[in-house]
């Protein structure tokens, strides 16, 4: 499953295959060309295979960036942007080419370099000999585990999950260097494939063998590359001597998460004395601290076991306002037929918990002290955040029969929930979103279907058609549909479209429509990869959309006014023109419309329709001040493009210090001219508590 080379059958130069991702690159040169095996060692930079060829010249198609790196250390040097023309002195060199894999070709010589908005050529003056080296992104499993239902079998089996880790040192903090860990599959045995090779970081998680030890830790194992292995007591030992005991007054799963926090974000300081340095924010913030008695740049050398001693010696309270706000938190009912999410929730780096329990120690109300995981999950209708009238099918006089769970105020953008129950809110992550479904945005034009089957709504068919398009980067295809019959719906619905926005009535029976009812259970598959029903009690029907296909819907638990509804219709639509995830838009619209907390999202939260120009969607909030100037919150979210390591810099703040993602950047007393010039045009923007989209005029927003 590891990149492939060869030489192309139609022209001269050397294609690459990634059989994980399923794409390929071409690297076209002036001769023929003959891949032979070589050394990935030979690479500063990570790299799984590697191949030596002989040839002139090389080009690189399209808008892959790029990039000059030190041949010994891989340090970061140079970067060819668009329209660069320049030559590089005889030397060893290492070029990196960031496509739909990650490329090097080190060699010796002098390089010309021309590059133009179609392609990056690499003159050698004459025949060399070069390597090329090759590294999958990664973003799905290359790699599938039997597991029975046992916790211990799950252990070995969340063992293996470091094997998708590209690096072991605190680079590994870069998203590009965490590849997918494999996909766990339920059986009668246990079974690892022998392509599945895990790394060697004498690093061990001792916990019970019980399901809710396992989940929590599985994150934490997967990014440190951890063995896990039965034991009485829940500690990380490594190497001679270290021992972190994850058994605290602040439970066990708390622990966890604080230590996976901890060493993420002093990794991604101590990430700067490697391949990247970059002005980071937590750095100076940090390494200003007397409190934190790290050596950064030396720590980076040491073995992990060190690393983690040094990092886990600083009490947490001395960085918990430096930790970035998690991006995930996902709580999972403890049972083995929720094992297989494993891999996606270490993907994300989620944190993990197995009772509904805060990050402050609170439990939620009427919730009892845990006298084991799956009896803290024990909800009835009574709880429902939904009215249980307004849960009423008003024709055929059936209830919904459906059990919530109030998921607590986490420090984290987004909350998940894995079980047979409904959340209140968040998302409900659906395994059937998540294999073989690739979740990025499209860089060609983006279908979008709006069906309205309600002549009462045309204000938000009108709205959100409207807001669907206003996007650089790429082309929209608003299809419009008004009074949609059965027949058309279901046609509608199996066409291939990249988001399916629903205006009208929806009860268990389905999709009112003009002749009748549709029911979306009745459909083998969905040609839309997300969806947006905006309609009352949408729940069901959502579901049975994942289950057709769907990446991700975005649906009500109960009966939503039709204003309020409009309001929240036209703000999905924004974000997600504007590069937001289904999650992170939902988390928006939750926080900034009266209803939206009636809104939850099935499937896959990550889910991505559009991409927005730095791959970093991102919200303005302006507050006025009372010498006529400004206050600006710039608050940065994550994205397929960014995750969890990422980092971004304001455009509003003069210096261009990074910050990670996601993050909050606050400027004070700024000029609204200064706003002007520097936002996007589409930015979602709050006002007075108002969401808003800035369309080039800062004077239209406070119409």
């Amino acid at each position: 499953m590891e990149p492939q080379f060869s030489a192309l059958d139609d022209g001269t130069g050397l294609e690459v295959v990634d059989p994980i991702e399923g794409v390929r690159v071409v690297l076209p040169t002036p001769e023929e060309v003959t891949p032979v095996e070589s050394d990935p060692d030979l690479f500063a930079q990570p790299v799984s295979t590697a191949c030596q060829i002989t040839a002139s010249g090389l080009e690189v198609n399209g808008d892959g960036a790029v990039t000059l790196h030190d041949s010994t250390d891989g340090q970061l040097v140079d970067q060819f942007s668009h329209l660069t023309s320049r030559t590089l002195s005889s030397d060893t060199h290492l070029l990196g080419v960031n496509t739909k894999l990650n490329l090097y070709v080190h060699l010796d010589g002098e390089i010309t370099v021309e590059a133009n908005t179609d392609r990056t050529r690499f003159d050698f003056g004459g025949v060399t000999e070069m390597h090329v080296g090759a590294r999958s992104l990664h973003r799905q499993p290359a790699a599938t585990i039997t597991v029975p239902d046992d916790p211990a079998a799950l252990m070995r089996a969340v063992s293996t999950f470091g094997s998708g880790l590209k690096e072991t040192s605190p680079e590994r903090s870069w998203p590009t260097l965490r590849g997918h860990p494999p996909r766990i599959e339920r059986g009668e045995l246990l079974e690892i494939p022998s392509t599945v090779s895990s790394p060697q970081t004498d690093i061990t998680i001792h916990v019970p063998p019980a399901y809710d030890y396992v989940y929590p830790v599985t994150p934490l194992a997967y990014y440190l590359g951890a063995n896990v292995v039965p034991g009485e007591t829940p500690r990380l030992t490594g190497g001679s001597g270290f021992v972190h005991t994850l058994d605290t007054e602040r439970r066990f799963a708390e622990e966890v998460a604080r230590v996976l926090k901890q060493v993420f974000l002093f990794d991604c300081v101590a990430r700067g004395y490697g391949y990247f340095y970059m002005d980071l924010h937590e750095r100076t913030v940090l390494e200003a601290r007397s409190r934190i008695d790290v050596d950064f740049e030396s720590v980076y050398e040491d073995p992990l076991a060190e690393q983690l001693r040094q990092y886990l010696s600083v009490p947490y309270s001395a960085v918990a306002d430096v930790v970035p706000e998690w991006s995930q938190a996902t709580y999972v009912r403890p049972d083995p037929q929720n094992a297989p999410f494993l891999p996606y929730l270490a993907n994300e780096l989620s944190t993990v918990r197995t009772e509904l329990v805060d990050e402050r120690g609170t439990r939620t109300p009427e919730q009892p002290h845990r006298e084991s995981a799956i009896a803290t999950f024990k909800r009835d209708n009574r709880q429902s955040p939904v009215d249980q009238s307004s849960e009423r099918d008003r024709s055929s006089g059936r209830f919904e029969q459906r059990q919530y769970v109030p998921l607590p105020e986490v420090d984290a953008t987004e909350a998940a929930w894995v079980g047979d129950e409904t959340p209140e809110r968040g998302s409900k992550l659906l395994l059937d979103a998540f294999d073989g479904n690739c979740l990025e945005p499209k860089t060609t034009a983006i279908d979008v279907t709006v069906v309205c089957n309600d002549p009462g709504m045309r204000d938000e068919h009108d709205a959100v058609a409207e807001r669907y398009g206003v996007h650089d980067m790429v082309s929209f295809n608003v299809r419009r549909h008004e009074a949609v019959s059965t027949a058309n719906l279901r046609e509608l619905l199996t066409d291939e479209t990249d988001l399916f926005h629903y205006i009208g009535h929806i009860d268990d029976r389905g999709f009112e429509c003009p002749d009748g009812w549709f029911d979306a259970r009745s459909l083998e598959e969905t040609g839309a990869t997300s969806v947006l029903l905006n309609a009352c009690r949408s729940y069901d029907q959502g579901t049975a959309l994942v289950e057709a296909g769907s990446s991700a819907a975005v649906v009500s638990l109960g009966d939503v006014e039709n204003a309020g509804a409009t309001r929240v219709g036209e703000s999905f639509a924004g974000l997600l023109n504007f590069g937001f995830s289904i999650g992170s838009a939902r988390n928006v619209v939750s926080n900034l419309t009266a209803i939206g907390r009636q809104y939850v999202v099935l499937g896959n939260p990550a889910a991505t329709v559009a991409q927005c120009a730095d791959g970093v969607p991102s919200i303005v909030r302006i507050d006025s001040t009372d010498d006529g100037q400004f206050d600006v919150t710039h608050s940065a979210h994550k994205s397929s493009l960014a995750k969890m390591g990422s980092a971004c810099f304001s455009t509003l703040v003069e210096e261009e210090v990074h910050y990670l993602i996601p993050s909050t950047i606050d400027i004070e007393g700024i000029e609204l001219s200064v706003i002007e010039e520097r936002i996007e045009e589409g930015t979602p923007v709050v006002l007075d508590g108002e969401l808003r989209w800035f369309d080039g005029d800062v004077s239209n927003l406070l119409d």
